[in-house]
C-alpha cells in the first residue's frame, strides 16, 4: 500500500515503517543494517561532525545499489575510514569487501553510498576521529524507513529509492518526531541538484540545513 505524503507527489511504502529501533556505535552489531547476504559488501562508516556531533539532529541514509563491474576502487577520492585504525580490528572486512566512509555535519544530513547488484551492506555512524568523542558517547535512534519516489527539479523525471533509513543523532537538539516528519520534506533522489553536497570514495554525503531553534 502506498500512501502520499505532502502535495508533490512523493509516496513511501507504509509496509516498510520502522520506528523506535535504538542504536549506540559501539563497534558491535549496532547500527549495522545488512542488504543481503552474498560475497561483496560495501563496509560503510559515517563520521559525524560538528555541530552534527555535538547537538544532534537528522541523517537520512540511502543505499544505491550499482552494478558489480561499476563498484571499483577510486584512490582519488576523499575515504577518511583508511585512516582509522579502530575498524581493521573491531570490523574486519574480506578481501571481496570494500571500506567506504564519509563525514557528515549538517543537523539534516542525506548519506548516500554505493553497493554491488548482488551483494550486501553495513553501515554504522562514529564520531570523527579529529573530535576525541569516543563512540560509545554517540547514540542514534531509527525513526522511520521506507521507499519512496523522487522528481527531478527541472525535467520532473521520476526516481525510485529503496531502503532509505532516517535516524535521529542524539543531542540536546534532537527530536524524534522532528526526525520523522522531515520524511515528507527531504527529497532523496537528486542530491547534487539540490543540496550542498562533499564527494567522498563511493559516497556523497549532503547538508540539507541546520535545525531551526
Amino acid at each position: 500500500m502506498l500512501n502520499r505524503m505532502g502535495n508533490n507527489g512523493r509516496k513511501i511504502s507504509a509496509a516498510f515503517l520502522v520506528a523506535g529501533a535504538a542504536c549506540l556505535a559501539l563497534f558491535i552489531n549496532a547500527c549495522i543494517v545488512e542488504a543481503r547476504d552474498y560475497s561483496m559488501k560495501s563496509d560503510v562508516t559515517i563520521y559525524l561532525d560538528r555541530p552534527l556531533l555535538d547537538r544532534g539532529g537528522t541523517v537520512f541514509v540511502v543505499p544505491n545499489e550499482i552494478p558489480a563491474d561499476e563498484w571499483k576502487p577510486h584512490l582519488d577520492q576523499p575515504n577518511p575510514a583508511r585512516s582509522d585504525p579502530r575498524l581493521d580490528i573491531r570490523v574486519p572486512i574480506t578481501v571481496r569487501d570494500r571500506r567506504l566512509s564519509a563525514r557528515a555535519s549538517g543537523q539534516v544530513s542525506v548519506v548516500r553510498f554505493d553497493y554491488p547488484k548482488g551483494g550486501s551492506y553495513d553501515f554504522r555512524f562514529l564520531p570523527s576521529l579529529e573530535s576525541g568523542v569516543p563512540p560509545e558517547k554517540q547514540g542514534s535512534i531509527l525513526v522511520t524507513a521506507g521507499n519512496t519516489y523522487d522528481y527531478h527539479p527541472k525535467t520532473r523525471e521520476e526516481k525510485f529509492i529503496p531502503e532509505f533509513q532516517v535516524f535521529t543523532i542524539i543531542g540536546p537538539d534532537a527530536d524524534e518526531e522532528k526526525s520523522r516528519a522531515l520524511v515528507s520534506e527531504v527529497k532523496l533522489g537528486y542530491l547534487e541538484e539540490r543540496y550542498n553536497c562533499a564527494p567522498f570514495e563511493g559516497v556523497v554525503s549532503c547538508s540539507v540545513r541546520e535545525l531551526s531553534k
